[in-house]
This record gives structure tokens, sequence and C-alpha cells, in this order.
């Protein structure tokens, strides 16, 4: 899984030094940067992935939802409850 997870972020890190001329201000391109700082270091040009331990409560755990984080037992529910009912 490390070896597959390491992939990926060097692929992201080319990616975002590649498109920000052109996508630098679109949605994707922003919630790409944000999951590559977050879930991996940069050290002497190299790509490591974070540890479990090293990733913050606030870190982003699903793209496609950018409320889905971790939350800290010191906050109160911050809930999002959508009940799916319709009249």
């Amino acid at each position: 899984m490390s070896e597959h997870l390491h992939k990926i972020g060097e692929l992201m890190q080319l990616l975002l030094a590649e498109l920000p001329t052109n996508y630098v201000d679109e949605p994707v391109y922003q919630v790409m940067k944000r999951v590559f700082e977050e879930h991996f270091l940069v050290e002497a040009r190299i790509v490591i992935v974070k540890q479990g331990e090293e990733l913050s409560a606030s870190s982003l755990q699903s793209p496609d939802d950018l409320e889905a984080t971790f939350r800290s037992p010191q906050v109160s529910c911050l809930c999002r409850v959508d009940s799916g009912l319709t009249a």
C-alpha cells in the first residue's frame, strides 16, 4: 500500500507542477493541492507519504466532500444531516 500511495504522491506532485498556468483557479486543482499538502511531504524533492499520526484532524478525508474531515473530540457536534425526505 505504501508504494502505491508513494506513486500517487509523485503523480500529484508532477500534475501540480505542470498544471498551475491554466488551472490554478479551478476548484479541482485546489482540492488536489490541498490533498497533496495534507497527505504528503516533499524533502529534497522526494515525495514522502505521511503516516496516520502525522495527519491533522482537519485533513480532507474525501475529495468529493470538502467538509469530510476528522472531528476533534473537543468540538461539540459539527453535523450535516440530509434526511433525503421529499414532500
